[in-house]
């Protein structure tokens, strides 16, 4: 059968049968989130390094959007995910850099 959507989607709805994977975007080394029902976490600082040794280096991860800010429920915006899983600006850094591609920093103490 044919396929219900040509815009390149996740295969999830009925009816669609075609072999297009989810889109992606860049989260750091080694992660690429899916666009919109996930959102790339970076996590920076932590506890300092001893002396003379490198930064830590920041984790990424690509936790699923919360349902509560994925259609038709809302919308997967800054304000809706912080408030979702608990977070404040003070706390977190959030942009979305381009559609479906919300990202958030954590700054570890």
């Amino acid at each position: 059968t044919g396929d219900d959507d040509t815009t390149g989607d996740d295969d999830s709805s009925t009816g669609d049968d075609d072999d297009s994977a989810a889109a992606t975007f860049f989260c750091g080394p080694g992660d690429f989130c899916l666009l919109t029902v996930e959102y790339c976490q970076t996590v920076v600082g932590g506890a300092p390094p001893p002396p003379g040794a490198p930064p830590p280096v920041p984790s990424t991860s690509c936790p699923p959007t919360p349902p509560a800010c994925l259609p038709p429920a809302g919308s997967p915006t800054c304000a809706c995910v912080l408030g979702a899983i608990g977070l404040s600006p003070g706390v977190a850094n959030c942009n979305i850099s381009a559609p479906g591609e919300l990202r958030i920093t954590l700054f570890a103490p």
